[in-house]
């Protein structure tokens, strides 16, 4: 399971060389999502902030039921954290969406 600050450095790390590349052209079109605390940045936090929240205040009281493993949720926050926030979200969206009684499960990593 990867820890908040691990997400924000490897995000932080990735930007860094986003930036350094774009230092050596004429024109930034995306300065605003290579910022640290960017649009992009933030999404990520409110979504992994909401997963958080559903996992402490949902999930208890609907008792473990997941057929993957890792949970649903936990896969969406390693998703997100690792592909970025849209990609990260399609790849959820698709394993949801794939968790039905007809599919067997098991391990399946993002």
């Amino acid at each position: 399971m990867l820890r908040y600050d691990q997400l924000f450095r490897y995000d932080l790390a990735k930007r860094g060389r986003r930036l350094a590349a774009a230092e050596n052209c004429d024109s930034t079109p995306f300065t605003d999502d290579l910022r640290p605390g960017g649009p992009i940045a933030m999404l990520r936090a409110m979504a992994i902030f909401a997963i958080r929240c559903y996992q402490v205040g949902i999930s208890p009281w609907i008792g473990p039921c997941c057929r993957f493993s890792p949970t649903c949720s936990q896969y969406a926050i390693e998703a997100i954290g690792r592909y970025g926030f849209f990609r990260g979200g399609l790849k959820t969206v698709w394993r949801i969406a794939r968790c039905h009684p007809w599919n067997p499960g098991g391990y399946d990593p993002p």
